[in-house]
């Protein structure tokens, strides 16, 4: 049977029960709370975060997404796999993958509805495995970061052919060597 308390403003009152964190002081109306209530209680505001946060982007002002897909291709053929994000100066992101044909459709809130009208910053990560520690980059590794990408995007309505341009400007793709010891020191080197 759940432990039962009594609470009233600030000040609680064990009843049946001894709890050495509750005052055994209480004057006037009292009301008989369950224990896991008042836990539950305090949890509340941590629980509606999330549904307020999904309502305020659903707001009746805010922009809606439109459907938008295309292809991105890389000294003018389709770069074969990847992720594209067009990101909006006030708004979420929109985020797509890249399939071995170079195309893409993106999604804002759910699967393949697009992104808000507008222009926005544009970074393509292309990367693959190739082994253990050694990591080959498929597209320049300045498209990965908006700011020095220097890729824009602008959306005015629903499209299924945006086109987005990279170029190794002269360089080749390459594989980068990380350190994958997930510290700053080498293990081997402990005794």
């Amino acid at each position: 049977m759940p432990t039962l308390a009594v609470c009233m403003l600030s000040e609680w009152r064990a009843e049946n029960v001894e709890h050495p964190y509750m005052p055994a002081a209480s004057v006037g109306m009292a009301t008989v709370v369950r224990r896991d209530t008042m836990i539950a209680f305090k949890m509340l505001p941590f629980l509606l975060l999330p549904i307020l946060l999904i309502v305020a982007g659903c707001a009746p002002g805010a922009p809606k997404p439109v459907p938008v897909a295309g292809t991105v291709l890389i000294d003018g053929k389709p770069l074969t796999s990847g992720f594209i994000r067009l990101i909006p100066a006030d708004n979420r992101a929109a985020t797509g993958a890249i399939d071995d044909q170079g195309r893409f459709r993106l999604t804002t809130m759910t699967e393949g509805d697009g992104c808000v009208p507008g222009t926005h910053d544009v970074e393509v990560t292309s990367t693959k495995t190739i082994r253990h520690g050694e990591l080959a980059w498929l597209a320049p590794e300045k498209y990965r970061d908006p700011k020095r990408s220097g890729l824009k995007a602008t959306i005015t309505g629903p499209t299924d052919d945006l086109v987005i341009e990279l170029s190794w400007e002269g360089q080749k793709p390459f594989v980068e060597k990380i350190d994958t010891t997930g510290g700053d020191f080498d293990p081997r080197s402990i005794r």
